[in-house]
């Protein structure tokens, strides 16, 4: 028979047994746990990532060794290519790395438990929770705007004009004329920053960043330029100084290109006429006198430019008269220049660009003047009306401008002569305008 005692007892015995269970349970683990933590005093704990890769249950070594392979190094190895139409630029992400946070990372990785307790670091252990962390990439801008910059310089993207040229047979040539481009380089150069702060390798074309820059003269421009519209020559005697720097003077006028408003200068294309440049002594008026000056012979030239310039329709802008008559153009029609002081100037006030041609074959000097077709409907015809002064009576001449070396009217007793040019217009033949060019006197 169990007595009261007794089952006190028992009751006694059975719990002082689950209390040392419980403390055995306890003590194991707790033992467990310190086991199973002590395993990550040098490694980091399970379920680490960083960048991505998981280092957990690896040494703070290993895993900057990991990283460093399989993720920074990839990513320094990444191209960055810039295009410009047929040409390319190329650098990779490391030639512009400046350093990275991944010792600093590494390190908070390792610390990460530290701020757990003793049971928390265990839970974490026995979960598949992840911790993660990200690796931070800098660059040294001032390495990418160097290189920026060298790219644009070596890339020509100036506009270019388009070019023209007529061969002896009086055909024309137009050399194209190629785009310049301004390139934004501020937006590229963050362009290129995005993408090495991405992390990612690219290609990028430089036109995206261009503002397109047409030249002055285009192609389609010049394109209209399709025919000569006059000619004009005057003879020289060869093989003298005065026929040396015709050819010198013509040589620099040829190939001169006007835009409809552009002003011609006779002096500022040709210049100084000087020693250096090859010109020689030559006859030259001066003061009424005809004197040796070096670049004698070049008014023969200005004054068959301006007569291709008058039967082109076009007028003077500035433009004198010699002293004393020429014998290479009709009186009235000549035109003189002296450097720093005289000068023969027009504007192309044409609806068209125009091409002046001036070249020297068979003792001749031409001068042609190229453009439009459409103005070939009109054409235009000079007279030169000649007053002789100084005797008792005036006696009037007239003399077409066709001739292009037409003699000094001569007489006894004539002090001079005035004279009167007058252009006129035709239009399939139809008189529709006479105006009077100048009035002058030698």
């Amino acid at each position: 028979m169990v007595t009261t005692f007794n089952k006190f007892f028992i009751l006694k015995l059975l719990f002082i047994q689950l209390l040392c269970g419980m403390v055995s349970l306890s003590l194991g683990l707790k033992w467990g746990i310190s086991l199973d933590l002590s395993k990550y005093e040098n490694r980091i704990y399970k379920n680490i990532m960083i960048a991505g890769i998981n280092v957990g249950d690896i040494t703070p070594d290993q895993a900057l060794s990991l990283i460093k392979t399989q993720y920074i190094e990839p990513i320094l190895e990444k191209e960055i290519v810039l295009t410009l139409e047929d040409k390319s630029y190329k650098a990779f992400v490391k030639d512009f790395f400046l350093h990275s946070n991944i010792n600093e990372i590494v390190d908070t990785a390792y610390n990460y438990p530290n701020h757990l307790n003793t049971l928390e670091k265990w839970l974490f252990l026995l979960s598949d929770t992840e911790e993660r962390f990200d690796i931070t990439l800098s660059f040294n801008e001032d390495t990418l705007d160097s290189f920026v910059v060298d790219v644009l310089s070596n890339i020509t993207h100036q506009a270019n004009n388009a070019a023209i040229s007529v061969n002896k047979e009086g055909a024309i040539a137009i050399t194209p004329h190629t785009d310049g481009y301004l390139i934004d380089k501020e937006k590229l150069i963050s362009e290129i920053s995005a993408s090495l702060n991405a992390y990612s390798e690219t290609t990028i074309d430089i036109l995206d960043f261009a503002i397109k820059n047409e030249p002055l003269y285009t192609t389609y421009f010049l394109e209209n330029i399709d025919t000569c519209l006059t000619s004009f020559h005057t003879a020289f005697t060869p093989n003298t100084g005065r026929a040396t720097n015709i050819i010198l003077s013509a040589e620099a006028i040829n190939g001169t290109l006007l835009a409809p408003g552009d002003l011609f200068s006779f002096n500022t294309i040709v210049g100084n006429t000087t020693a250096e440049k090859g010109y020689k002594y030559a006859p030259v008026i001066m003061n009424s006198k005809i004197v040796q000056g070096i670049g004698g012979g070049i008014c023969q030239v200005s004054s068959t430019l301006y007569n291709a310039v008058l039967k082109a329709g076009l007028s003077p802008v500035n433009r004198k008269p010699h002293s004393i008559p020429v014998n290479y153009v009709p009186l009235g029609l000549d035109a003189t220049v002296s450097f720093n002081s005289i000068d023969f100037q027009f504007e192309n006030t044409l609806d068209y660009p125009i091409y002046i041609e001036s070249y020297v074959e068979n003792n001749l000097i031409y001068v042609n003047i190229y453009s439009n077709h459409k103005l070939k409907d009109k054409y235009y015809k000079l007279k030169s009306e000649v007053a002789l002064v100084g005797s008792s009576h005036s006696q009037y001449m007239s003399q077409p401008s066709s001739s292009s070396s037409s003699k000094q009217p001569t007489g006894t007793g004539r002090k001079g002569y005035k004279v009167k040019v007058i252009r006129e217009t035709y239009e399939k033949d139809a008189l529709i305008q006479t105006e009077v060019i100048s009035l002058d006197t030698y």
